[in-house]
């Protein structure tokens, strides 16, 4: 069997096996011994999802055109009362996410995180984006405090426009063209 071949077999096994875990029922008892192998083996197969900047531009790049979009129109006044706004996705999105935002150094993201976009009006009257993530692998229990995501040249508060800058290269400028979808003649 290819190196490949078990890779790819390994993230769903791994993913089954920490789900059974999550919700206390009993795992395999094999899989106690091979339980931290698994996981390395899920975690560099995570990775290798998102391996290329064409894959990481397309996995993230519409979302994060939304969420830009969305603050403008919060800015500018064409949307005064969007306060809130949630997206729902799998640990893959959301590793993704992580990823194109260059926070590379995380394991794979478990089940149930969280990734917060913030949008702050500043007191000298500049927009900024602080970016808060939740990880806790029982929220039922104990959400935990966010984590604090600094992305690389910003503060904790990142100036939107260099926010923008930072994520501009993700957002496709033909959707079409660049994933090379065809449309069927009506």
């Amino acid at each position: 069997m290819s190196v490949a071949k078990i890779l790819q077999q390994s993230r769903p096994l791994d993913v089954e096996l920490s789900n059974l875990k999550i919700h206390n029922i009993s795992i395999p008892q094999w899989a106690h011994q091979y339980w931290d192998e698994l996981g390395e083996v899920a975690d560099v197969t995570y990775r290798s999802y998102f391996s290329t900047p064409t894959i990481l531009r397309l996995r993230t790049g519409p979302l994060l055109q939304k969420i830009l979009e969305n603050m403008k129109r919060k800015i500018d006044g064409s949307n005064p009362d969007l306060k809130t706004q949630v997206f729902s996705s799998h640990d893959n999105n959301l590793g993704a996410m992580l990823l194109a935002l260059n926070f590379t150094n995380m394991p794979r993201p478990p089940y149930s995180a969280t990734l917060l976009f913030e949008l702050h009006k500043m007191a000298d009257n500049t927009n900024a984006v602080r970016l808060l993530y939740l990880n806790s692998t029982r929220p039922e229990i104990d959400m935990g405090k966010p984590h604090v995501l600094v992305l690389e040249g910003c503060s904790e508060y990142c100036p939107l426009v260099h926010f923008e800058r930072k994520v501009e290269h993700f957002i496709p400028e033909n959707w079409d063209q660049e994933c090379q979808l065809e449309h069927e003649s009506s």
